[in-house]
């Protein structure tokens, strides 16, 4: 699907398989994308909301920055770049994932298996919570709380700056 390069007042693709690619020369209001098998690549502006969710396959977001943004994927990683938003959450079920650089209200990350790794973001709570597999956060800085809560694996804080921080596992 071909859309000329403008504003939109909102996006909603519902995709069976194959990949999509949302390149970086548009602006939405609304966003809403469910994928059943596949890779997500979205780099666009988001101004509202932002809800993506992927069944099986990667998920890469970039220069993100929504009100709002929910990020979900059963199985595949998630790699987030230079993002942010007022509230963001983001869940898989396994995989790895990563999510670099950027400014976030309330940021809430949850794993069942797999990696998760934060760096050299800020945030003004940062919660992260993985069953198995290890947690690192390196170089982020929080004015409020940094909470991290793993079963089995484990959690690795390096140069990160916070109100408070608490860390089980």
């Amino acid at each position: 699907v071909y859309l000329p390069e403008d504003e939109y007042e909102s996006l909603f693709i519902d995709n069976s398989s194959g990949g999509i690619i949302v390149p970086a020369d548009f602006t939405f209001g609304d966003t809403t994308i469910e994928s059943s098998s596949g890779s997500v690549k979205f780099a666009a502006n988001v101004t509202g909301d932002a809800d993506i969710k992927s069944t099986s396959g990667s998920v890469k977001l970039a220069n993100l920055n929504p009100q709002n943004m929910n990020v979900e994927t059963s199985s595949g990683s998630i790699e987030i770049t230079d993002a942010g938003a007022s509230v963001a959450g983001i869940t898989k079920s396994s995989g790895s994932m990563t999510v670099t650089g950027g400014q976030y209200g309330d940021l809430v990350i949850s794993s069942t298996s797999g990696s998760v790794r934060a760096q050299t973001l800020s945030a003004d709570d940062i919660t992260i919570e993985c069953s198995s597999g290890s947690i690192d956060i390196v170089e982020c800085n929080a004015s409020g709380h940094i909470g991290t809560r793993t079963s089995s694996g484990s959690v690795e804080l390096v140069s990160c700056t916070a109100g408070s921080i608490s860390a089980n596992g």
